[in-house]
Protein backbone atom coordinates (compact mmCIF):
# COMPACT_ATOMS: atom_id res chain seq x y z
CA UNK A 1 0.00 0.00 0.00
CA UNK A 2 1.26 3.66 -1.17
CA UNK A 3 1.14 5.70 2.07
CA UNK A 4 -0.61 8.88 1.60
CA UNK A 5 1.57 12.08 1.94
CA UNK A 6 0.96 14.18 5.19
CA UNK A 7 1.31 18.01 5.64
CA UNK A 8 1.36 19.73 8.74
CA UNK A 9 -0.11 22.34 10.07
CA UNK A 10 1.59 25.06 12.68
CA UNK A 11 -0.31 27.03 14.88
CA UNK A 12 1.18 29.25 17.58
CA UNK A 13 -1.26 30.43 20.20
CA UNK A 14 -0.73 33.27 23.10
CA UNK A 15 -4.31 33.94 24.94
CA UNK A 16 -6.15 33.45 21.45
CA UNK A 17 -9.38 32.27 23.31
CA UNK A 18 -11.50 34.84 21.53
CA UNK A 19 -10.03 34.24 17.93
CA UNK A 20 -8.83 30.83 17.84
CA UNK A 21 -12.22 28.81 17.72
CA UNK A 22 -12.94 30.74 14.49
CA UNK A 23 -8.86 30.23 13.77
CA UNK A 24 -9.62 26.02 13.22
CA UNK A 25 -13.04 26.37 12.30
CA UNK A 26 -11.26 27.56 8.78
CA UNK A 27 -8.55 25.46 9.27
CA UNK A 28 -10.85 22.46 9.22
CA UNK A 29 -12.83 23.61 6.02
CA UNK A 30 -8.79 24.00 4.42
CA UNK A 31 -8.34 19.99 5.58
CA UNK A 32 -11.75 19.09 4.50
CA UNK A 33 -11.08 20.62 1.07
CA UNK A 34 -7.51 19.31 1.52
CA UNK A 35 -9.12 15.46 1.53
CA UNK A 36 -11.33 16.00 -0.84
CA UNK A 37 -9.26 16.99 -3.68
CA UNK A 38 -6.26 15.22 -2.79
CA UNK A 39 -4.31 11.71 -1.59
CA UNK A 40 -3.01 14.42 1.02
CA UNK A 41 -3.57 13.59 4.86
CA UNK A 42 -3.33 16.40 7.62
CA UNK A 43 -1.64 16.90 11.29
CA UNK A 44 -2.55 20.27 12.49
CA UNK A 45 -0.65 21.18 16.55
CA UNK A 46 -1.84 24.47 18.15
CA UNK A 47 1.61 25.53 20.33
CA UNK A 48 0.24 27.19 23.68
CA UNK A 49 2.69 29.38 24.58
CA UNK A 50 2.34 30.62 28.34
CA UNK A 51 -1.44 30.67 27.82
CA UNK A 52 -2.98 31.77 30.82
CA UNK A 53 -6.81 31.88 29.18
CA UNK A 54 -9.05 29.32 28.13
CA UNK A 55 -6.74 28.96 24.50
CA UNK A 56 -6.51 25.36 25.62
CA UNK A 57 -10.15 24.56 26.05
CA UNK A 58 -10.19 25.90 22.33
CA UNK A 59 -8.51 23.06 21.10
CA UNK A 60 -9.54 20.50 22.77
CA UNK A 61 -13.03 21.53 21.39
CA UNK A 62 -11.62 20.80 17.78
CA UNK A 63 -11.67 17.36 16.67
CA UNK A 64 -8.44 16.31 15.69
CA UNK A 65 -6.15 18.97 16.74
CA UNK A 66 -3.10 18.54 18.18
CA UNK A 67 -1.95 20.80 21.21
CA UNK A 68 1.93 21.46 22.38
CA UNK A 69 2.32 23.59 25.57
CA UNK A 70 5.54 25.36 26.10
CA UNK A 71 6.01 28.31 28.43
CA UNK A 72 8.87 30.07 26.12
CA UNK A 73 7.11 33.31 25.39
CA UNK A 74 9.11 33.57 22.03
CA UNK A 75 7.26 33.08 18.67
CA UNK A 76 10.08 31.11 16.73
CA UNK A 77 10.47 28.68 19.51
CA UNK A 78 6.39 28.16 19.31
CA UNK A 79 6.92 27.58 15.77
CA UNK A 80 10.18 25.53 15.96
CA UNK A 81 8.38 23.60 18.63
CA UNK A 82 5.45 23.34 16.78
CA UNK A 83 7.29 22.07 13.79
CA UNK A 84 9.48 19.84 15.51
CA UNK A 85 6.74 17.77 17.38
CA UNK A 86 5.11 17.15 13.77
CA UNK A 87 8.68 16.25 12.02
CA UNK A 88 9.43 13.92 15.00
CA UNK A 89 6.12 12.39 16.63
CA UNK A 90 3.66 10.51 15.37
CA UNK A 91 3.32 10.26 11.45
CA UNK A 92 6.40 12.38 9.92
CA UNK A 93 5.46 15.32 7.70
CA UNK A 94 6.67 16.39 4.52
CA UNK A 95 5.57 19.59 3.92
CA UNK A 96 4.80 22.36 7.09
CA UNK A 97 2.37 25.44 6.70
CA UNK A 98 1.94 28.01 9.36
CA UNK A 99 -0.35 30.66 10.25
CA UNK A 100 -1.46 32.08 12.69
CA UNK A 101 -3.95 31.71 15.68
CA UNK A 102 -5.77 35.05 15.27
CA UNK A 103 -5.98 34.33 11.27
CA UNK A 104 -8.92 32.79 8.81
CA UNK A 105 -7.11 30.70 6.23
CA UNK A 106 -9.09 30.23 2.92
CA UNK A 107 -10.59 27.35 1.74
CA UNK A 108 -8.07 26.16 -0.63
CA UNK A 109 -5.17 27.47 1.29
CA UNK A 110 -3.33 23.93 1.57
CA UNK A 111 -4.40 22.34 -1.75
CA UNK A 112 -2.74 25.59 -2.76
CA UNK A 113 0.18 24.29 -1.16
CA UNK A 114 -0.16 21.04 -2.21
CA UNK A 115 0.06 22.13 -5.59
CA UNK A 116 3.39 24.05 -5.38
CA UNK A 117 4.71 21.44 -4.00
CA UNK A 118 4.16 19.36 -7.00
CA UNK A 119 5.30 21.74 -9.40
CA UNK A 120 8.74 20.99 -7.54
CA UNK A 121 8.57 24.42 -5.32
CA UNK A 122 9.64 24.02 -1.33
CA UNK A 123 8.98 27.55 -0.28
CA UNK A 124 5.27 29.50 -0.30
CA UNK A 125 5.37 33.03 0.76
CA UNK A 126 1.59 33.77 0.96
CA UNK A 127 -0.05 37.04 1.66
CA UNK A 128 -2.73 38.51 3.97
CA UNK A 129 -5.18 40.90 4.55
CA UNK A 130 -6.48 42.59 7.73
CA UNK A 131 -9.59 41.92 8.96
CA UNK A 132 -11.80 44.29 7.43
CA UNK A 133 -14.02 44.05 10.33
CA UNK A 134 -11.90 46.03 12.51
CA UNK A 135 -11.06 48.60 9.70
CA UNK A 136 -12.85 51.57 7.93
CA UNK A 137 -12.76 51.10 4.20
CA UNK A 138 -10.50 53.95 4.34
CA UNK A 139 -8.04 52.25 6.53
CA UNK A 140 -8.00 49.28 4.84
CA UNK A 141 -7.81 51.17 1.48
CA UNK A 142 -4.53 52.64 3.52
CA UNK A 143 -2.85 49.49 4.33
CA UNK A 144 -3.65 47.98 0.57
CA UNK A 145 -1.74 50.79 -0.66
CA UNK A 146 1.64 50.11 0.86
CA UNK A 147 1.02 46.35 -0.04
CA UNK A 148 2.23 45.07 -3.42
CA UNK A 149 0.58 41.62 -2.39
CA UNK A 150 0.05 39.99 -6.50
CA UNK A 151 2.21 37.27 -7.59
CA UNK A 152 5.92 37.61 -6.37
CA UNK A 153 5.46 40.12 -4.06
CA UNK A 154 8.48 40.83 -1.37
CA UNK A 155 6.11 40.01 1.89
CA UNK A 156 6.91 37.50 4.42
CA UNK A 157 4.05 36.56 6.69
CA UNK A 158 4.17 33.90 9.02
CA UNK A 159 0.16 33.97 8.90
CA UNK A 160 0.70 32.51 5.35
CA UNK A 161 3.82 30.26 5.05
CA UNK A 162 4.46 27.36 3.67
CA UNK A 163 7.88 25.13 3.42
CA UNK A 164 9.12 21.30 2.45
CA UNK A 165 10.47 19.42 5.25
CA UNK A 166 13.39 18.56 3.43
CA UNK A 167 13.96 22.62 3.04
CA UNK A 168 13.01 23.21 6.32
CA UNK A 169 15.66 20.61 8.13
CA UNK A 170 18.20 22.40 5.11
CA UNK A 171 18.48 25.18 6.73
CA UNK A 172 17.67 24.32 10.70
CA UNK A 173 14.34 25.40 10.99
CA UNK A 174 13.07 28.72 12.84
CA UNK A 175 15.35 30.53 14.92
CA UNK A 176 14.49 31.40 18.42
CA UNK A 177 13.88 35.16 17.61
CA UNK A 178 11.35 37.33 19.45
CA UNK A 179 10.41 38.57 16.01
CA UNK A 180 10.57 38.42 12.45
CA UNK A 181 11.38 34.37 12.57
CA UNK A 182 9.67 34.29 9.62
CA UNK A 183 11.79 36.57 7.39
CA UNK A 184 15.06 34.99 8.74
CA UNK A 185 13.42 31.25 7.82
CA UNK A 186 12.81 33.07 4.18
CA UNK A 187 15.93 34.90 3.65
CA UNK A 188 17.97 31.64 4.59
CA UNK A 189 15.86 28.79 2.31
CA UNK A 190 16.33 31.26 -0.64
CA UNK A 191 19.60 31.93 0.51
CA UNK A 192 20.27 28.37 0.36
CA UNK A 193 19.22 27.54 -3.64
CA UNK A 194 15.68 26.27 -2.91
CA UNK A 195 12.74 27.05 -5.34
CA UNK A 196 10.86 29.70 -3.59
CA UNK A 197 7.19 31.35 -4.92
CA UNK A 198 5.90 34.33 -3.39
CA UNK A 199 1.78 33.75 -4.12
CA UNK A 200 -0.56 36.32 -4.40
CA UNK A 201 -4.37 36.19 -4.47
CA UNK A 202 -6.78 34.17 -1.68
CA UNK A 203 -4.86 35.78 1.16
CA UNK A 204 -4.89 34.96 4.92
CA UNK A 205 -7.28 37.22 6.82
CA UNK A 206 -5.34 38.33 10.24
CA UNK A 207 -6.54 40.27 12.88
CA UNK A 208 -6.41 44.07 12.79
CA UNK A 209 -5.68 44.80 16.05
CA UNK A 210 -2.96 47.27 17.27
CA UNK A 211 -1.10 45.99 20.12
CA UNK A 212 -0.43 42.20 19.45
CA UNK A 213 1.87 39.53 21.50
CA UNK A 214 4.61 40.54 19.83
CA UNK A 215 5.62 44.01 20.25
CA UNK A 216 7.34 44.85 16.71
CA UNK A 217 5.53 42.31 15.06
CA UNK A 218 2.34 43.00 12.47
CA UNK A 219 -0.23 44.49 15.03
CA UNK A 220 3.03 47.54 15.29
CA UNK A 221 3.44 47.41 11.67
CA UNK A 222 -0.26 48.14 11.25
CA UNK A 223 -0.66 50.83 13.74
CA UNK A 224 2.52 52.48 12.47
CA UNK A 225 0.99 52.46 8.53
CA UNK A 226 -2.33 54.04 9.79
CA UNK A 227 -0.58 56.60 11.90
CA UNK A 228 -2.01 55.58 14.69
CA UNK A 229 -0.59 57.09 18.40
CA UNK A 230 0.67 53.99 20.64
CA UNK A 231 -2.59 52.76 22.98
CA UNK A 232 -1.77 53.69 26.44
CA UNK A 233 -3.71 50.79 27.42
CA UNK A 234 -1.02 47.54 26.41
CA UNK A 235 -2.83 44.35 26.85
CA UNK A 236 -0.88 42.16 29.98
CA UNK A 237 -0.02 39.59 27.18
CA UNK A 238 2.60 42.02 25.90
CA UNK A 239 4.47 41.31 29.30
CA UNK A 240 5.31 44.23 32.14
CA UNK A 241 8.61 45.83 30.29
CA UNK A 242 7.22 45.05 26.19
CA UNK A 243 7.23 48.34 24.94
CA UNK A 244 5.84 48.36 21.19
CA UNK A 245 8.66 48.64 18.97
CA UNK A 246 9.61 52.20 17.41
CA UNK A 247 9.86 53.15 13.60
CA UNK A 248 12.93 51.90 11.59
CA UNK A 249 15.11 54.50 10.64
CA UNK A 250 13.46 56.01 7.38
CA UNK A 251 9.60 55.39 8.34
CA UNK A 252 8.20 52.30 8.77
CA UNK A 253 8.89 49.21 6.65
CA UNK A 254 6.89 46.18 6.06
CA UNK A 255 7.85 42.99 6.94
CA UNK A 256 9.72 42.21 3.50
CA UNK A 257 12.52 39.71 2.85
CA UNK A 258 15.89 41.47 2.90
CA UNK A 259 17.65 40.42 -0.37
CA UNK A 260 20.36 37.81 0.53
CA UNK A 261 23.95 38.13 -0.29
CA UNK A 262 23.46 35.01 -2.18
CA UNK A 263 20.08 35.70 -4.17
CA UNK A 264 18.70 32.64 -5.54
CA UNK A 265 19.94 30.64 -9.15
CA UNK A 266 18.16 31.41 -12.29
CA UNK A 267 16.85 28.11 -12.55
CA UNK A 268 15.01 29.09 -9.38
CA UNK A 269 13.77 32.01 -10.28
CA UNK A 270 12.66 30.58 -13.40
CA UNK A 271 10.82 27.45 -11.98
CA UNK A 272 9.13 29.78 -9.75
CA UNK A 273 7.87 32.30 -12.58
CA UNK A 274 6.62 29.25 -14.24
CA UNK A 275 5.05 27.98 -11.35
CA UNK A 276 3.15 31.73 -10.66
CA UNK A 277 1.62 30.92 -14.31
CA UNK A 278 0.11 27.85 -13.17
CA UNK A 279 -1.04 28.40 -9.91
CA UNK A 280 -3.13 31.83 -10.67
CA UNK A 281 -5.32 29.17 -12.77
CA UNK A 282 -5.95 27.50 -9.62
CA UNK A 283 -9.68 26.98 -8.79
CA UNK A 284 -11.22 28.69 -6.05
CA UNK A 285 -14.23 27.75 -3.81
CA UNK A 286 -16.04 29.74 -0.87
CA UNK A 287 -15.57 28.83 2.58
CA UNK A 288 -18.06 26.54 4.82
CA UNK A 289 -18.14 25.37 7.78
CA UNK A 290 -16.94 21.59 9.20
CA UNK A 291 -15.36 19.69 12.05
CA UNK A 292 -12.16 18.49 11.98
CA UNK A 293 -11.31 14.83 11.57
Amino acid sequence: MIERPVMGVVVPARDEEALLPECLEHLQVAVDELHRRTRWRARAVVVLDSCTDGSAGAVAAAAGVEALTISAGNVGLARAAGADHLLRTGVAVSWLACTDADSRVPRSWLCDQVEAHSLGIELVMGSVLPDARSLTPAQLAAWLARHDLGDGHEHVFGANLGISARAYAHVGGFAPLPLHEDVDLVRRVRAAGFVWHARGGDPVITSARRVGRAAGGFATDLRLRLAEPVPTDRPAELGADAQPAPAPAGGPQPLSVVPSAEPPSSQARSSSSQASVRLRASSRADSASSRVS
